[in-house]
């Protein structure tokens, strides 16, 4: 009898079959469908966005900042823009915007480009960049400027103004042979702080800054030291050229609405003697008076000038043969023109920023009015803010009060 082993026809090795199916399905494809439309559709904004615009080839300040950064300056400020840029700030848009201020045919002009959603009244456009300008003169021929620069300076969604000066339109403004090494100056804004890309340094000041309409202190820096001594010689009109004083420390100017000096504070850096305010009160036409009788018997009356005396101080008040009022203290001289109101001396305050200059709104439109010939400032702009000058990690910043 033989032993037979035999297998089921039906039986099969292999117990268990299966199928290797796709693990993503139909939503893989769709996901790299959409990558790549969003990677062309970048590419493609990215392209348009670049050409090339004409702009105006003269010298001009750049101001870049999106519509909503803009929305944030003050009403006034705004009230006085063209109705072209306010109506772009109104869009709120986060796409920033660039503006530009230039001199053509001595007349300030003034130009704006970016998408062609936010600028809708446009002069031209390439691509999806607009450019708008207020100079309905004949285009001379310009050079290209690329959005891209804008885009770089302040990406969207950001809350940062940027500027860019171009030094040569400080000359043809002013009428000033002004030099500078930097082709560009540039800087942000920021919480009403302008920081420039200049170097300075200054130093925190004591005494601070008084609230004048001009204050400063008188930098230790050779050239530029002596250069605003000349300065404020001439505005004394020479009366300090000639004495031997302390240095001067800090110079303070109040002005009327026509500009002119109402009041003046010199602060020197040591304690004056009594030599040295015999010296001032001399220079600003302050004598004693004394009678004298003639042979004929007639009185004839002889100026002498201030002597220092040990049992008599020549500090105090005074009032020389003008009508001025001199001040004199320990550190100070101060000169009031007659029929003046005496204006308050309180500390200003500051932005944490080592003021070094101060300027007051009036004296900012004086000097605009000054350098365009025009003496109606005060209607045109709005009541423009106090600054104070001065450095934040040794770099030029300019805040704004």
């Amino acid at each position: 009898m033989s032993n037979e082993i035999k297998f089921g026809g039906q039986s099969n090795f292999i117990l268990a079959e299966g199928k290797r199916e796709n693990p993503f399905g139909v939503w893989w494809l769709i996901a790299v469908g959409i990558i790549a439309t969003v990677v062309c559709g970048t590419i493609a904004l990215i392209i348009l966005l670049s050409q090339p615009i004409q702009i105006p080839k003269g010298a001009t300040l750049f101001i870049t900042a999106p519509p909503k950064a803009l929305a944030s300056l003050p009403h006034a400020w705004q009230n006085v823009l063209p109705s072209e840029i306010r109506e772009v700030i109104d869009t709120q848009s986060a796409w920033p915007i660039t503006l530009g201020l230039y001199r053509s045919q001595e007349q300030w002009q003034w130009f704006m480009l970016g998408p062609r959603w936010v600028i809708k009244n446009q002069t031209k456009t390439n691509g999806l960049i607009a450019f708008f300008t207020s100079d309905m003169s004949p285009e001379e021929t310009g050079r290209a400027f690329h959005y891209t620069k804008s885009l770089a300076t302040v990406l969207p969604f950001g809350k940062t103004m940027s500027m860019e000066l171009e030094p040569q339109l400080l000359t043809e403004a002013s009428g000033l042979a002004i030099s500078l090494d930097e082709q560009a100056i540039k800087g942000t804004f920021e919480n009403g702080i302008l920081q420039l890309d200049l170097p300075f340094k200054s130093a925190q000041q004591n005494p601070p800054l008084q609230i004048a309409d001009f204050g400063m202190t008188i930098p230790k820096d050779g050239i530029i030291e002596d250069t605003i001594k000349d300065f404020i010689r001439r505005l004394s009109n020479g009366r300090h050229s000639d004495l031997n004083l302390p240095e001067l420390a800090q110079y303070h100017v109040w002005i009327d609405d026509s500009g002119r000096p109402t009041q003046t504070m010199y602060h020197f850096e040591t304690a004056l003697s009594n030599e040295d305010a015999a010296q001032l009160l001399g220079a600003y036409g302050f004598f004693s008076k004394k009678t004298i009788l003639l042979p004929d018997g007639t009185l004839s009356y002889e100026h002498i000038v201030p002597v220092t005396s040990s049992s008599t101080s020549l500090f105090g008040e005074h009032t020389n043969n003008q009508g001025e009022l001199i001040t004199l203290n320990a550190k100070e001289l101060i000169v009031q023109k007659p029929n003046q109101m005496s204006p308050i001396v309180e500390d200003a305050p500051f932005c944490d920023h080592n003021p070094w200059m101060r300027l007051s709104g009036k004296s900012l439109k004086y000097i605009l009015s000054t350098i365009e010939n025009k003496s109606d400032m005060n209607a045109i702009l709005p009541q423009l803010p106090d600054i104070q000058i001065g450095s934040h990690k040794n770099k030029l910043t300019i805040c704004f009060q």
